[in-house]
Order: C-alpha cells, then structure tokens, then sequence
C-alpha cells in the first residue's frame, strides 16, 4: 500500500513522549498509529510513495526482441507517466548492466533463471524485502508464494494451444511433461492470484477467458507498441527477395513457405528467399531440409540487429509470415512501417492488429492459397500511398505509451481501492511488512 512518509515536521507537531516507551520497544508502532490519525483528521498534505515492483530478470542486452524488449520499452514509457511519488522497483538478474538508468528507479538484484524453481523460492523473499506496494509481472511466470497487490501481462497461451510447439518440446518426453505440468499450476495461479490480468489483444482476452472464465473482469486489453524501425535505404542484399522474419517453431508455419517457395522459385528464378530467426534445433530441422531437398536461393541469416532488420525489411519485394498461432504479431507491422506488405495467414489476432492496406491475407494453412498472394504482392509491388496510410494507422493505434498507461492507471485505481480498505485497519501493508521486520529485528526468531 501507499505509505506516509514519516516526516520530522508531523512528529515534532505532535509532541510525542519519547522515553521510556521507545526503551522497551513499543514507541515506533505508537508514533506511527498516532502520526497517522493526526495527518488525517488535520488534512495535512501527505507525500505518498508508492513503489511499483517490476520483475525484469527477463531484460538485458542479450534479449533484445521478444519479451525481454517488451520489458524494457514499457519501462522507458513508464518513466514519462510517472507521478513525482511513484518509483520502480527493479527486479534483475545482473543490475550492474541494465539498460535503465533513471532516478526514479530502483534496481534490487534477483539473479536466478526463470521458469525455476529458484523464482519460487527465493524471489518472494527478495521482493518482500524490497517493500514493495503491487507487483507487475510481465509474463505468466509468477512468483506464487508473493502475497500482496499483483499484476500480470499474459501475452499468449501458446503452451495451452500449441504445447509442442516449444523449445522445452524438444526434451525427453518425461521431462517435457514435467515441466508442461508445472507450467499449467503456474498459469492456474497466475489468473487466480492476479488482481489485473493484462492481454496484448481482445484475442487472446477471449482466450483466457475460455481457460479460465472468473477472470472476465480482471482482464485489460493493453496493446503493445513497437520498436524505433523505419524504412532504411542502406541495402544489405543486392538480389529481389521475400523475407521471412521469426522463430521456426511448429505454429510459425515454416514448412509451408518452403513448400510455397518450390513453386515460386521456378517461376521466379531471379528471386531469393532470406529467412532471419535463431538458429536453434528447429531452424537446424529446416536448413536441413533445404539441404536435402536442394532448394535453390535460399539463405539462413545470423541474428541480426534492429538496423539490419530495418534494412532487409526495407528492400525486401515482401514480407512472407504463415504463423498459425501469435499473441501479438510484430514482424508484419515492422515490415509494413518499412513501407514492405505483407503476405499473412488470416488467423484472428493478425487482422485485428494489422491494417486493411498493405497486408495480403491468405487462408491459414493452405499452400496454394499462400502462393496465390504471393504472386499477388510480385505482380503488383508496393502501392506507395497505400503503405504510408497504413505505416500511419499502425503508429497511431500501437504504441508504448499507450500500454504503458494503461498498465499504471490500472495499478494507481487497485492501490487506491486497497487504501480505503487498509485505511479502516489503521496501518497499510508495507507498514505490516515492516512491523515484522522490526519484530525479528528486536526477538531475533521469525514472527
């Protein structure tokens, strides 16, 4: 909860005893239940400090895309909307290195993998040390032993609708099971414990929804933004090519658009086909099967930077995206702000965060279909006008600052619930949480 700030002015206008009780221990709690009715009932102007918990072991500079990005740009837009006594409490693994430097921020080392047990164990102790006053969890990997106001940004629930389509799927299949098990309780609590529960898109809202129907008015529909990617007239591949742009897990549909390409390839014998996404197991599945198979034209690119990605989105003939399955679905959007279109599979979630220009919807799945748009985008090309319509819907409908505030009003609105409901018991929950600490500080035995 938010907490007065104990100031030496309101105790030295209360003329408060200071011996013997502070002798034997009892005169902190005194002064602060005193201290407190005072302020009340004279209207004082209070100072209130609320500390907002962020957990953010997944940012840093090797997670550059995905929610580790997602991370950090909603932090940088957090810090232009917060109030002058709202701080952010930091959660990381490695502090020393983190891409937030802000006086408003708060950086608590937490340096333990997620999806652990660790998170389960030790990170509730951690927090709770930290004095926190709600808690964001930007993924649904909660910490369940937290007690206190939570938040929680689920971006998908691709486990539940594809659950091997992962890379822990490539485990032992015990191993694998295990690990889904812990991750379906995990979830359980997310939306049990959570006081907001935070989707990118109404798709994935109506998706947890059905998962878990008593969370109807817990959910927000927040949006997501993007990058600072924009088209770039340095040119890193000199041949025509699409691209394609992600993972190479089972849902992205990779196989499909190697299937589309042996037919384009040979009506297109000048066209090249420039695929950009970690080279973990499953990408290594695929340029194997290109290698086998002797697809001609086609090149595996190693990670790229943002300014990379600009480039070959910018010169790109179009932009090629199957994915059956997406929370969110950045890569169209970047192409398209590239002034590239994009061929994308008609599933719900793309055509609700995608504009009607620039973008070639093709049916889910359907190879034949896929080729069609295709060859749609290399007949017709960029239609110029259309592409600045739509780079401009997208900057105005998706950005951080959007999000972010979103996020903070829900908090701020859950907090200032929570204070008139503590305010009836006289003491707010980080005033608890250090009567605790001031208890096994004085006994030395846990309260």
């Amino acid at each position: 909860m938010a907490r007065l700030r104990q100031h030496e002015t309101y105790q030295n206008s209360l003329i408060l005893p200071r011996t013997p009780l502070r002798w034997i221990g009892c005169m902190t709690l005194l002064e602060r239940a005193v201290c407190g009715k005072a302020v009340s009932m004279m209207r004082y102007e209070q100072t209130i400090n609320m500390r907002i918990g962020i957990d953010a072991r997944m940012m840093g500079a090797e997670n550059t895309r995905g929610i580790g990005r997602y991370i950090e740009e909603m932090i940088h837009a957090m810090l232009e909307f917060l109030h002058e006594d709202e701080t952010l409490v930091l959660f990381e693994r490695a502090p020393e290195n983190s891409p937030i430097q802000n006086e408003r921020v708060e950086h608590v080392q937490a340096d333990m993998p997620w999806y652990g047990w660790q998170e389960q164990i030790q990170l509730p102790k951690i927090i709770q040390s930290a004095h926190i006053d709600i808690l964001w969890v930007p993924h649904w990997n909660i910490p369940i032993g937290y007690r206190g106001p939570l938040v929680v940004t689920i971006h998908d629930l691709l486990l539940i609708n594809q659950k091997h389509s992962t890379k822990i799927s490539t485990r032992h299949p015990i191993f694998f099971y295990v690990k889904y098990l812990a991750f379906r309780i995990v979830l359980y609590f997310a939306t049990k414990k959570a006081n907001r529960l935070f989707p990118p898109t109404e798709t994935i809202r109506e998706e947890i929804m059905y998962f878990s129907p008593e969370t109807k008015t817990k959910l927000t529909v927040t949006g997501e933004g993007l990058g600072h990617i924009a088209p770039s007239a340095k040119r890193l591949f000199d041949e025509p090519y699409l691209l394609y742009v992600g993972s190479a897990y089972p849902h992205k549909r990779l196989d499909l658009a190697l299937s589309a390409w042996q037919e384009i390839s040979q009506k297109h014998p000048s066209l090249h086909f420039l695929i950009a996404g970690e080279k973990d197991l499953f990408m290594k599945r695929y340029m194997e099967r290109v290698k086998n198979q002797s697809l001609s034209h086609i090149h595996f690119l190693d990670a790229i930077s943002d300014a990379e990605l600009a480039a070959y989105m910018s010169h790109a003939e179009g932009l090629v995206f199957p994915s059956e399955y997406e929370g969110f679905g950045l890569p169209p959007l970047e192409a398209l702000l590239c002034g590239t279109p994009a061929v994308v599979a008609d599933i719900p979630v793309m055509k609700e965060v995608l504009p009607k220009e620039g973008v070639f919807f093709f049916h889910k799945g359907n190879v034949n279909d896929m080729i069609r748009m295709i060859e749609s985008v290399l007949l017709h090309g960029q239609n110029e006008e259309e592409m600045q319509r739509a780079a401009h819907e997208i900057r105005q409908r998706h950005t951080w600052h959007k999000a972010a505030s979103c996020v903070l009003t829900a908090m701020r609105g859950l907090l200032k619930k929570e204070d008139v409901h503590d305010e009836k018991k006289g003491k707010t929950r980080r005033d608890a949480d250090m009567e605790k600490d001031e208890r096994q500080s004085r006994t030395g035995t846990p309260a």
